[in-house]
């Protein structure tokens, strides 16, 4: 069943973060997994959820002068909206966008707060969690300040998308369901912020007005794909989570095998078909992979995308067709159902097998279809993954054979990334 992201507009967390793991080897550092009362608002906005979770950082920011101007000049800014802006979805949005300059007091007033060690162990939190990997050499006050404007920053983009109609990055499946300027979808989002001007009164921190916005445009355009099947390693992973403890990885000449979602043909694409020939066909390699003890684990990665709103995750199709066609064991396979990109597919694999524990000193296989892995294998993959991720999520990677890459998995691919709602 879905989750509505409208349930709160703050979005709390329990959060298990970095744990420090002594061995006869030395000290590990092992991330674990994170489950957020909220999936989509936290995994989108962990700032927020961190700072919900932690009473000593929540009591500052609520009684902060600057911030509870800004939070009373946005609690007005939804009653003037739901007064005037009628069904015209952009004004409603326009309305709770944050402008430059009141990403620059915040950022002030927060960086107050850092001076004065209100948000000391929210920053320990930040920093030891990996969702704010890029930025974890910045010292305090310039860390706490650089985690405000790229959230800020994720906040207007769903704003701007969902709420005006403008295009994202992959306009074919993460744009608005309907035409945004509609009148339909006017009075959908009217309605929903009169709901807001409602329950306005119980908001208490700066950024509840536009986080609340924010969330019931992504559930209105049904866009919740970033908690579904959440938590995983409770749920769809529960079996492999609990193996990797006990694997020997010495017996294995790599750790995991990741099959990066093959997607669907624009001559493939219909929504009655789950899995893609091709997807089949790719399973089959890393399938051969495990019989052969090469790998301890498969990794299939692909979320809820083509067609558009299919109800299909490639990774889940993929998962049950190792199951059922290729007798490949439940706790041998680890699904990714969220990436949308390939970029994303080797992203999530990296962040799965650092929180999992599985080991990232050593290497990794990512098996595939030749054409496939020779986008991979090129620069220009490590071209786009620096402009669209920002980093490369691996730090290095090696064409083994037409079906096999070795690569070692980035740890900033922990890094949550907030322009992108739709698997951050």
């Amino acid at each position: 069943m879905k989750r509505s992201t409208r349930s709160r507009a703050c979005a709390g967390a329990v959060l298990a973060v970095l744990v420090v793991l002594t061995s006869s080897a030395g000290t590990v550092a092992r991330y674990q997994p994170i489950t957020w009362s909220n999936e989509v608002s936290g995994k989108n906005f962990p700032l927020f959820a961190l700072i919900d979770a932690d009473q000593t950082a929540r009591i500052a920011v609520t009684s902060s002068s600057a911030l509870r101007t800004i939070l009373d000049a946005k609690r007005k800014a939804v009653a003037d909206a739901t007064a005037s802006c009628g069904a015209v979805a952009s004004c409603h949005a326009a309305a709770l966008s944050w402008s430059d300059d009141d990403i620059a007091r915040v950022r002030d007033a927060l960086g107050t707060l850092t001076k004065s060690g209100a948000l000391k162990n929210v920053i320990a939190t930040m920093r030891s969690s990996g969702l704010f990997a890029r930025d974890v050499d910045l010292e305090d006050q310039a860390f706490v300040a650089r985690s405000w404007e790229r959230v800020a920053g994720g906040l207007n983009n769903v704003l701007a998308v969902y709420g005006k109609g403008e295009k994202p990055r992959y306009p074919v499946i993460d744009s608005v369901a309907v035409d945004a300027s509609s009148p339909g979808y006017g009075q959908l989002v009217h309605t929903g912020m009169g709901l807001m001007s409602e329950q306005s009164g119980h908001w208490d921190a700066f950024y509840q007005p536009t986080l609340a916005l924010v969330l019931r445009l992504l559930d209105i355009n049904w866009r919740d794909e970033a908690g579904r099947l959440e938590p995983l390693h409770v749920g769809e992973n529960a079996a492999a989570y609990k193996r990797v403890a006990t694997v020997r990885w010495s017996d294995y000449s790599y750790t995991v095998a990741l099959v990066p979602g093959a997607g669907l043909s624009d001559q493939m694409e219909h929504e009655s078909h789950p899995l893609n020939p091709m997807g089949k066909e790719i399973i089959e390699i890393a399938a051969r992979r495990y019989v052969d003890r090469k790998v301890a684990f498969i990794i299939v990665s692909g979320g809820y995308v083509h067609p558009k709103y299919t109800r299909f995750s490639e990774a889940v199709e993929m998962k049950r067709s190792l199951i059922r066609d290729f007798k490949v064991p439940e706790d041998a396979i680890i699904i990714d159902p969220h990436a949308r990109h390939t970029t994303t597919n080797v992203r999530n694999a990296a962040r799965l097998m650092f929180r999992y524990g599985i080991p990232t000193d050593r290497p990794a296989l990512i098996t595939t279809h030749l054409y496939h892995l020779d986008s991979i294998a090129s620069t220009a993959f490590d071209d786009r993954n620096d402009r669209e991720l920002g980093y490369r999520p691996y730090v290095s990677k090696r064409r083994l054979s037409p079906f096999e890459l070795e690569w070692l998995p980035n740890v900033t691919s922990l890094h949550a990334d907030p322009l992108d709602p739709l698997d951050p």
